[in-house]
């Protein structure tokens, strides 16, 4: 499980589920190879010639002589797999499970599983992204997604019922492209440079506030780095207009809600609910 579902902060109407699907296909997974990307931060080539390819998976996933995985030969081997399975049981990349009153989809992520010797696992997720030379094909996402949920785990219980607050918003101000993991990488950020003794206590009026003011700078600066690599900014996709957009929104927010604080002692449910739910 990934996303909201797996932080535990997902809200009760949230219809959406995300699953990181863990490849294990190939033989001798853990000589696979890391080679950076230097012209795109946090992310990696796959290096599997030092992995066995004489097998029907390695020919169709690697191409080229430099024996790179392909995100788009693995992409293409991924849905005739799922052809496949959907033929036999009827699923595919998305799931669909409806009943009289709900609708929910699953989506399936491909991760590449990283093994490395006195270290944590981690994963290969393809991702695209654009950037100069002609490599884009082959570039994945690298992420530690075990130490992502712990990390929120430390949070504490503040800080998670915080991040269900700004999901709210999410749906409420329509901010589409304000995904939940902006709103985690916030929060790891804040545990990494304040530490677990200060984030844990805080009440959630503090925790949302907090959260809401390091978003709204990282819309101002357009700039909201990657956990893994501070370099890659996750903010990437938004145009200057969005940024611009969002950077209103999230400060108006705040503003409210700092109008609200400064009138009770603290922030309550009511009050917050009757503006954003």
């Amino acid at each position: 499980m990934a996303g909201s579902a797996a932080h535990n902060i997902r809200l009760y109407n949230n219809d959406e589920f995300d699953v990181l699907l863990e490849l294990r296909s190939f033989p001798n997974h853990k000589r696979i190879n890391q080679v950076r990307n230097r012209s795109r931060p946090g992310y990696v080539f796959l290096d599997l010639s030092g992995v066995c390819t004489e097998d029907a998976v390695g020919l169709e996933l690697v191409n080229n002589p430099k024996g790179y995985l392909d995100r788009s030969c693995l992409m293409k081997w991924m849905h005739h797999l799922f052809h496949a399975i959907m033929n036999k049981y009827g699923i595919c990349f998305t799931i669909h499970a409806k009943s009289l009153s709900r609708h929910f989809s699953i989506d399936f992520m491909p991760a590449v599983k990283i093994e490395r010797a006195k270290s944590s696992t981690w994963y290969a997720i393809p991702k695209v992204k654009s950037g100069p030379g002609n490599m884009a094909n082959f570039t994945f996402l690298i992420s530690d997604v075990q130490s992502e949920l712990e990390l929120i785990n430390r949070c504490g219980f503040s800080m998670k019922t915080a991040l269900r607050l700004l999901q709210v918003l999410h749906t409420s101000k329509n901010l589409k492209k304000l995904s939940c993991y902006h709103m985690i990488t916030v929060a790891i950020w804040l545990h990494r440079n304040l530490g677990h003794h200060t984030v844990n206590p805080m009440s959630i009026t503090d925790a949302l506030f907090v959260l809401l003011t390091d978003l709204c700078d990282a819309f101002k600066k357009k700039h909201l780095g990657y956990v893994w690599n501070a370099k890659l900014n996750i903010l990437d996709n938004f145009t200057p207009t969005e940024m611009s957009h969002y950077a209103s929104e999230l400060s108006g927010v705040y503003k409210t809600l700092k109008v609200y604080h400064r009138n009770e002692s603290t922030l309550n449910f009511s009050r917050y609910s009757y503006s954003y739910i």
